[in-house]
């Protein structure tokens, strides 16, 4: 019998993997993919956010698309990485750290990088370096997330969406 006392743990590689076998409950900020699907339910979306490329603001570089064959920085763990993976048609420079990736970018180690727009936006924020970066074109994708839980446990899913729907709605969530 599963304890009613919530225990939490902190995961970061292993989340998939902890989840496909049965270790965690609940996540409570993750992004919805087609392969998250076949082992989480989701509650409806919380955030929506996008996977943006960035550049130097001294950047000559105006399009992805006008580049041959370009080299862009990513985070290992990250979703850009696997999509622009699936791509093929980029040279990929990971890093460990979202933080690692920024200051490779401020650095000019890295012409081009993928990272989250939030993530982004609240490092530049911190260090005061809003004004040395900009976005390059499209975003490369916009990703929903939301509370997953676990396949099969129906009544807990239930419970956190009958509490989602007035908290997003709150002054708290705002």
């Amino acid at each position: 019998a599963r304890s009613l006392v919530p225990e939490f743990i902190l995961y970061w590689k292993e989340t998939n993997q902890a989840a496909r076998e049965g270790q965690i409950d609940i996540i409570p900020n993750m992004g919805f993919t087609a392969e998250r699907k076949a082992f989480m339910d989701f509650t409806p979306p919380y955030e929506t956010f996008r996977i943006n490329y960035y550049i130097r603001s001294t950047s000559s570089i105006r399009s992805l698309e006008t580049l041959k064959n370009p080299t862009i920085g990513v985070v290992t763990t990250n979703k850009a990485r696997f999509i622009l993976e699936q791509k093929g048609i980029y040279k990929l420079i990971e890093v460990n750290s979202f933080g690692d990736l920024a200051w490779k970018l401020i650095a000019g180690d890295v012409d081009i990088i993928a990272m989250p727009e939030p993530v982004m936006n609240k490092l530049m924020q911190r260090s005061g370096l809003t004004d040395h970066v900009k976005t390059l074109g499209k975003p490369l994708v916009e990703i929903k997330r939301g509370i997953a839980v676990t396949k099969g446990r129906p009544e807990l899913l239930q419970l956190i969406r009958s509490q989602m729907s007035d908290f997003i709605v709150s002054q708290e969530y705002r």
